[in-house]
């Protein structure tokens, strides 16, 4: 015992750092990565959503469960993330505001969502500027549709008429579409939306071509022009029969800034994974994209 008292009256200072060193790396090492994280999946049957259950599914695979979260899109997916509701989400390009970039951050830009218009074969119409007096679904209030929508229509000025800025949204706008019931739609949604591939097959309407395309990117930081290549979506019947202009902002993962670095290096994994692949609109390998963003990476 004697020792050991002799021991600590020369090796005090030395031990009080030992023990203070494992205090410190104890206190400094980031916890256990959760389990189950909350992910802003839009709304079922939508691009989003879809994309989700694919994260879902490949987050499983390493242990993580991820609940999905029902929404409105992106104005909603923004909303819970800001209030600690959701942990990740889809978000359209360009939505972003300053709270947003002080809670949240993004890692990457991962594939177009194109501002689409399709309109009646029989509506005399070859812009968005001869829309002013239609019948035009433009989204639900707050969506991501309705707000880049508003301001194209802003763009090409003159009087846009109440019934120009109808609420119908997604699935329901283009039920109505072809039916008749309104003149024309417009979407900011991807390629892969069911809703988009049935009007884009559909002889009962056609998609409007954004001339100004450039143009239109250049007066908005959020939208770049890119270009439906003709016979892309169906070469045999040849749809569509010319090259389409079109403006798209970009879609982007965005996380909480407090998630754990293992879960997003989890769903970098999983967006390489995913977002890789050529679609339609681009070509195998250029996404995600880090520069494609409005959020901190």
């Amino acid at each position: 015992m004697s020792g050991l008292r002799d021991f600590l009256k020369v090796y005090w200072p030395l031990v009080v750092v030992a023990l203070a060193g494992v205090l410190l790396a104890l206190v400094l090492m980031d916890p256990a990565p959760p389990k189950n994280i909350r992910f802003a999946a839009g709304s079922p049957g939508g691009a989003y959503h879809a994309f989700a259950e694919r994260y879902q599914r490949l987050l499983a695979e390493e242990g993580v469960e991820v609940e999905l979260v029902e929404t409105q899109g992106s104005i909603d997916n923004l909303r819970l993330l800001d209030d600690s509701e959701a942990d990740v989400g889809l978000v359209q390009g360009g939505l972003a505001t300053d709270r947003d970039r002080e809670e949240l951050r993004s890692i990457g830009g991962l594939f177009p969502e194109p501002f689409w218009v399709f309109v009646r074969s029989d509506f005399p119409a070859e812009s968005l500027g001869d829309l002013r007096a239609g019948r035009i679904a433009i989204g639900g209030d707050g969506s991501g549709t309705r707000i880049l929508a508003l301001d194209l229509q802003a763009d090409y000025g003159g009087e846009w008429i109440e019934t120009t800025r109808l609420t119908l949204s997604g699935t329901t706008a283009a039920d109505a579409l072809l039916a008749g019931e309104v003149d024309a739609a417009a979407f900011a949604a991807s390629v892969e939306s069911s809703y988009i591939d049935r009007l884009l097959v559909n002889e009962d309407v056609r998609l409007l071509p954004f001339e100004r395309a450039p143009a239109l990117a250049r007066r908005h930081e959020a939208l770049s022009d890119i270009i439906l290549l003709r016979g892309v979506v169906d070469i045999g019947e040849d749809i569509p029969a010319a090259d389409v202009p079109l403006v798209a902002p970009v879609a982007q993962l965005v996380v909480r800034k407090d998630l754990h670095p293992a879960i997003e290096a989890l769903l970098i994994d999983a967006a390489t994974s995913i977002h890789s692949e050529g679609t339609l609109l681009a070509p195998a390998g250029h996404y995600p994209d880090p520069d494609l963003i409005d959020l901190p990476i």
